[in-house]
């Protein structure tokens, strides 16, 4: 998307980075036996997601690539009643970006503290194990490569 369509648009903006092919074979691994897991094509970890529309070009290709390495795995319980699993991961470097956006570009966010995470189901049911994942020792480091940017769609959620 032009920039210059964003401006025009003056839709709520959302950032985020992908990862290498390599690291999103071994995520694969992770949510394979999970209900309602996510595809391949979706894994990401959010940077901003913020309803307050800011003007701003992604990085695109990272050089290098950023270390993302697993900590824990989590179940966030959405607005609307879903049980999100995630890994909440370790990436300074992502922290950083999502200070630097939120300081030089006025972004807002819901959340009192950003947690650097990719989201493995977006509804996982109801008293889901934890355990019965993998081990995050287990994890590899996983490596984001690439940052971009979009619109968001927020229609669907409540106010």
């Amino acid at each position: 998307m032009l920039l210059n369509e964003l401006h025009q648009r003056k839709k709520p903006t959302f950032v985020g980075v992908r990862f290498d092919g390599a690291s999103m074979d071994e995520i694969a691994k992770l949510n394979k036996n999970v209900d309602n897991r996510t595809s391949r094509g979706e894994f990401h970890i959010t940077l901003i997601y913020s309803k307050k529309p800011i003007f701003i070009t992604a990085l695109g290709k990272l050089e290098p690539p950023v270390e993302v390495k697993a900590k824990h795995y989590s179940i966030f319980h959405t607005r609307t009643g879903e049980n999100c699993l995630v890994l909440e991961v370790d990436a300074p470097a992502l922290v950083a970006r999502h200070n630097e956006i939120m300081k030089n570009y006025g972004a807002s966010y819901d959340f009192p503290e950003y947690k650097p995470h990719l989201t493995l189901s977006y509804d996982c049911g109801t008293g889901f194990d934890l355990k019965s994942l993998p081990p995050v020792e287990d994890i590899p480091t996983l490596y984001c490569h690439l940052e971009y940017a979009s619109e968001l769609e927020i229609d669907w959620l409540p106010a």
